[in-house]
């Protein structure tokens, strides 16, 4: 019999994070402020991934973006030619202003 008990249950592991992450292919897109009420919510989930933050900003709105809109993938800011992998959380959200 080759490799231990302890091998096997790791070679299990890694069997099962790889199916688990197969399964949740896409990304979540949050909307802030006034984004949010243009779009009337304030998440959308894909089921494959765009390539790019820009080309995620196209699927919802098929628009060219505003040039005052940020972007942040996995809570930092980013470029929108920024690429995207399964699993990222994209924001898009207004300036914010304060006072």
């Amino acid at each position: 019999m080759q490799g231990s008990g302890k091998d096997l249950v790791i070679r299990f592991q890694f069997i099962h994070q790889d199916r688990v992450t197969k399964r949740f292919m896409g990304i979540t897109i949050k909307l802030f402020a006034s984004l949010r009420e243009q779009f009337a919510r304030d998440e959308l989930k894909t089921t494959d991934t765009p390539a790019t933050v820009h080309d995620a900003w196209l699927r919802i709105t098929q628009k060219e973006r505003p040039a005052n809109i940020l972007a942040a993938v996995n809570h930092e800011y980013v470029n929108f030619d920024h690429p995207l992998n399964d699993g990222d959380e994209v924001a898009f959200f207004p300036p914010v202003t304060g006072g």
